[in-house]
């Protein structure tokens, strides 16, 4: 037999040649498809140099004994001097951030038997046999990490390779600012919304716009089966809706999914409806009233199907003479007060600005938060003269009466 005694690998040009051969008295070798060497006496072991690109050897070795009997034999060595090469990269498609601590190494090495890892500063652990993926776990910080992977080959030619990555595991933010009740004239033709994030960046915004008298979500053109809509932009997001694919008084839900670029999401919603109706009112004061009776103040109700009374203004007219209260005086000019409250309101009118026996219209109009415009009135009048009658018994007015029942 042969032995090469570097092994299958080395990192040298020069090998030795170990024989293990009985009755031989001559060999000669040669490489590959090269020509032999002189016949030389027999030994035991001999230097030999196989080349200097790195490569797959076969060395052949031919023995002769003194009568010219012949034995050949082969081995075969690698000769490796570079070290691994390649790339070391932190999880599938070598991305730049992710949410989980727990990431993949991907080894893509050349020429690698062994590997072994550390966080960059840190101490490697022990050679392990080398695969192209491994499991790693990344500090417990947010922020950016650095992986380093030393790669060893055969004859211990060794490589560092490294890869950063940022851990981020803060959700994003995500609001529409597309709310409330909404005037049809004032409907822009698009949701609108905002993200943030302040780990790695808002990568996408998604939609879902629900119609709530029927359930159904716009699908882009139509309406149907829930879908998920891409917004444009990121941190100042918007998406085209016509006021074609809208119903007036009817509610409709956004939802908006903000996903950063590490993978969190989040979501916010709002609901909006094209308001057109008016809001509603009631007064509390009507009708003759006595003096004494009298509130020192008109008040109300006032409501809204769709969202919240934002004004009440009360216009006071005195009839008898078609003048209008200041909240002072009486003057010519119409001039709406501004009550207190808006749901419960109530204004304030003093007994001593009011005269018994005269007319009063109090005419109250109410706004929404879309602008719609509603109004009610009431006449109310103080009535401090008592009722004047006469009463007789019986037709005549008899002095005296022949039964017990009489007529008043």
């Amino acid at each position: 037999t042969i032995e090469i005694v570097e092994g299958e690998y080395t990192d040298t040009p020069l090998v030795t040649l170990s024989f293990s051969v009985t009755g031989a008295d001559e060999y000669r070798v040669k490489l590959d498809d090269g020509a032999f060497s002189e016949w030389k006496t027999m030994v035991n072991s001999t230097p030999f140099s196989i080349g200097f690109s790195d490569a797959l050897y076969q060395i052949y070795v031919e023995f002769r004994d003194d009568v010219l009997n012949l034995l050949a034999l082969s081995a075969s060595v690698t000769l490796d001097t570079l070290p691994p090469a390649g790339t070391l990269e932190i999880g599938v498609g070598n991305p730049g951030y992710t949410a989980s601590r727990d990431v993949t190494l991907i080894s893509t090495i050349d020429d690698a038997a062994r590997m072994r890892f550390r966080e960059s500063g840190g101490e490697f652990g022990e050679f392990v046999d080398f695969a192209n993926s491994a499991d790693w776990q990344l500090p417990d910080a947010d922020g950016t990490h650095t992986v380093e992977g030393e790669y060893e080959d055969n004859v211990q030619n060794r490589a560092v390779f490294s890869d950063s990555i940022v851990l981020d595991r803060q959700l994003p933010t995500c609001s529409v600012t597309t709310q409330g009740p909404i005037q049809v004239p004032a409907w822009p033709e698009a949701v609108t919304g905002l993200a943030s994030d302040t780990g790695s960046a808002v990568d996408t915004v998604a939609l879902r716009i629900q119609r709530e008298s029927d359930g159904m979500y716009f699908q882009g053109a139509s309406w149907g089966a829930i879908t998920l809509l891409t917004a444009n932009g990121t941190a100042s997001w918007s998406y085209p809706l016509s006021i074609s694919n809208l119903e007036e008084n009817v509610r409709y839900t956004i939802t908006c999914i903000a996903t950063d670029l590490a993978g969190n999401s989040s979501s916010g919603d709002s609901t909006f409806v094209l308001d057109s109706r008016a809001p509603f009112c009631a007064l509390d004061v009507s009708g003759p009233l006595r003096s004494a009776d009298w509130p020192d103040a008109l008040t109300g109700t006032a409501e809204d199907e769709f969202g919240d009374v934002v004004i009440v203004q009360v216009v006071v007219k005195r009839l008898d003479d078609g003048r209008f209260y200041s909240g002072l005086n009486w003057g010519s000019s119409k001039v709406p007060l501004e009550a207190d409250g808006t749901d419960n309101w109530s204004l304030f009118l003093p007994l001593q600005t009011l005269e018994s026996g005269k007319t009063y219209e109090h005419t109250v109009h109410v706004t929404d938060s879309a602008g719609n415009q509603g109004s009610c009135k009431e006449i109310f009048y103080l009535d401090d003269t008592p009722p004047t009658a006469t009463m007789l018994i019986n037709s005549g007015d008899p002095e005296y009466a022949t039964t017990e029942d009489v007529t008043l």
